[in-house]
């Protein structure tokens, strides 16, 4: 799709309003099954349930710290083909499922009671080209906000593209998963430096399988390097997770400002 100005700022005010209407629904669900069903709470026990298929749905807590105790769920939860929400407190969380102390996790195994609610929850659609003026929908998966991924405040590229993304032979990225940008204009740093090199406006987006970038002229045209084979090669040795069937993002940029003395000459050519 692709993304005129204003859409960004009013996309991420939507989400937040969404957001918050499923975190309720994520409690409300959470009080009935802890009444009548069965929640395993806690990362020990949250990840043994995923990891033998119990599981029905997963909630994380987003305040955790620090964040490596919960960073294998969200993969592992992808691979097992289990839905994962997210709320806002650890707090809130522990409260809700019966504990008097904060939770980072917990699952549901059995909903009880809750099934029907479980199902509005897991199923609900938001498209996105129906809720906000100046997007254009161009690919065939709809934009459904509980499948999202990452919302990105800003873009990480190695030192070797600082370059070609100045020069402008590179102008897109994908990345593995669904993602949006939290703003139609995003600066992009540099991984090795920790330096800002630009900002750029997010001028194409694009949600589609890893097999069919090759359907995307749009990505070829913008990505870098210029052929499939080497692209490929560099995916996998970033997502060891990536395959065929997964789900990726394009991001179509121009730059906007070049960043003052954050890169030498000499890092530049490198």
């Amino acid at each position: 799709m692709y993304i005129s100005a204003g859409a960004g700022i009013y996309f991420t005010k939507y989400m937040n309003k969404k957001n918050n209407e499923q975190e309720k629904l994520i409690y409300e669900i959470l009080k009935k099954v802890r009444d009548a069903g069965f929640i395993a709470r806690g990362i020990l026990e949250t990840t043994r349930a995923v990891e033998k298929g119990t599981a029905k749905l997963v909630v994380i807590a987003k305040n955790v710290k620090p964040k490596k105790l919960i960073s294998h769920l969200p993969n592992l939860c992808r691979y097992k083909n289990i839905p994962v929400f997210w709320v806002n407190s650890k707090e809130r969380l522990g409260d809700i499922i019966g504990l008097e102390v904060p939770s980072t996790s917990c699952t549901i195994v059995n909903e009880g009671e809750a099934k029907d609610l479980l199902e509005k929850l897991k199923f609900q659609k938001a498209r996105i080209k129906e809720k906000i003026k100046g997007i254009t929908y161009i690919g065939k998966e709809p934009i459904n906000l509980l499948s999202i991924d990452r919302v990105e405040k800003q873009i990480w590229f190695q030192q070797k593209f600082a370059k070609p993304i100045l020069e402008g032979v590179k102008k897109g990225t994908l990345r593995f998963g669904k993602r949006i940008p939290a703003k139609l204009t995003l600066p992009i740093f540099i991984s090795e430096t920790r330096k800002k090199l630009i900002d750029a406006r997010i001028e194409v987006l694009i949600w589609l399988k890893y097999k069919d970038i090759q359907k995307y002229s749009e990505i070829m045209e913008r990505e870098y390097p210029n052929d499939l084979k080497e692209l490929d090669k560099e995916m996998k040795k970033i997502y060891s997770q990536l395959k065929p069937e997964s789900w990726v993002t394009f991001y179509g940029f121009g730059i906007i400002k070049k960043s003052q003395n954050v890169l030498s000459k000499k890092e530049v050519k490198k």
